[in-house]
């Protein structure tokens, strides 16, 4: 594993520090929107730098306006933030329940909620807390903000091809393992035995195989 793979898993590695339990931690929405914005535009700046380093380019100044819109981008009607919102505004406990009277009844949730069960969000089969939930958000963010980083530094720096790298481990998906160590001219998108295509890792149209992946790009002139 090279220097700057390091400095990228060091990176992912911030999330469970700075994002542990966000609904609590957080006393409010923005605070918690200003710290994911942070995080974010710091990934975009490792992937920009680290890219630099190794296609030995000339000292350049990241646009910072560029990083706004990725953040801004709108999905399916959402941008990240109004995602992270609605999941740290989501319940976290079920309701008390009320006996006949309609009154709550008495019981170890109300007295300490931590003891209570806690509300899931729908996710396939099951589900998973808003703390769960904002956390997938910010790692896939964060993967697509470093990657768009390395792109637009290797497309400012002149290079003219580029390398899909998985992780090599068995939690690789099979559709990105397919094109694993796939070297195209910069431009071209890659293309996944099902159909899907990126022009780097967190840019598939399904967006189910951007989320979780820790794939990057290497660059060449």
């Amino acid at each position: 594993m090279t220097d700057t793979e390091k400095r990228y898993l060091t990176k992912i590695d911030e999330i469970n520090r700075l994002f542990y339990k966000p609904t609590e931690n957080y006393k409010t929405a923005d605070s918690l929107l200003q710290a994911v914005h942070d995080f974010l535009s710091d990934m975009y700046l490792e992937g920009y730098a680290a890219t630099g380093y190794l296609l030995k380019d000339k000292e350049r100044q990241a646009n910072f306006e560029i990083i706004e819109e990725l953040l801004l981008l709108n999905i399916d009607g959402k941008t990240l933030y109004d995602r992270i919102s609605e999941y740290y505004a989501f319940p976290i406990y079920e309701d008390i329940p009320s006996d006949e009277n309609g009154k709550n009844e008495p019981s170890e949730s109300k007295k300490q909620p931590s003891a209570g069960k806690k509300k899931k969000i729908p996710d396939g089969n099951t589900g998973i807390t808003p703390d769960e939930a904002i956390a997938r958000v910010i790692e896939t963010e964060a993967h697509r903000m470093y990657n768009s980083g390395g792109r637009n530094r290797a497309v400012e720096a002149g290079a003219k091809y580029k390398k899909w790298v998985t992780m090599g481990d068995e939690k690789v998906r099979t559709s990105h393992s397919y094109i694993d160590g796939v070297n195209i001219p910069i431009d071209d998108k890659f293309y996944t035995y099902d159909g899907d295509s990126a022009l780097m890792p967190g840019g598939f149209e399904d967006a189910a195989n951007n989320v979780n992946c820790r794939c990057w790009l290497n660059y060449g002139y």
